[in-house]
């Protein structure tokens, strides 16, 4: 039964040396310049896997909620938003924008920055747009600097579930089975 005003998020505290786990949490509220959305889908990128487990570089604060980028439906809007976008899908990658509010996808809702949305067509899959940001800004990033280095030959492979489940402990079905129940709950009504 979910509790009014809460919601589950999957966290890391490095502190603590403790994580990933799923906490309870109060839901976030709208801010100036700010949109909750209500998260259908966040991917495990490798680097979502290895900061989960404190092996990828500084979290951005502790402890924090997981997951790089995500997509979902704008649930609220702060001041200086416009209302009509409430119950659109939004891609968003919330660390694209400095920010001290960071929060990380992998929960039910998020308070991310207007700017750091993207807006994707009612008729498209958010579990499909969800990477939308992580995968194509390394390759972009891949194929610059290998142009700058004048390499002749680029080899790219693309990182699927499989590969992610090779690496998938019992504690990193957390996200998962989350996602899962989400949608067997909405198959039953």
């Amino acid at each position: 039964m979910e509790k009014k005003g809460i919601m589950k998020a999957v966290v890391r505290d490095i502190k603590a040396d403790k994580g990933p786990y799923v906490v309870e949490i109060p839901i976030p509220a709208p801010i100036p310049n700010y949109v909750i959305v209500k998260v259908l889908a966040s991917p495990v990128n490798p680097s979502d896997y290895y900061r989960s487990h404190g092996l990828f570089g500084p979290a951005p604060y502790e402890p924090y909620v997981c997951g790089n980028e995500g997509a979902g439906i704008v649930t609220e809007v702060g001041e200086g938003v416009p209302k009509d976008i409430i119950g659109k899908k939004v891609a968003v990658w919330p660390e694209i924008i400095e920010t001290k509010d960071k929060v990380g996808m992998w929960c039910q809702y998020a308070r991310i920055p207007y700017s750091a949305c993207v807006f994707i067509e009612d008729s498209q899959n958010c579990e499909e747009l969800c990477a939308l940001f992580v995968n194509p800004l390394t390759l972009l990033s891949f194929v610059t600097l290998t142009k700058e280095m004048k390499c002749k030959t680029i080899v790219v492979t693309a990182v699927s579930y499989t590969h992610l489940r090779a690496h998938e402990t019992r504690h990193d079905l957390v996200c998962r089975l989350l996602l899962e129940k989400k949608k067997k709950k909405k198959k039953k009504k």
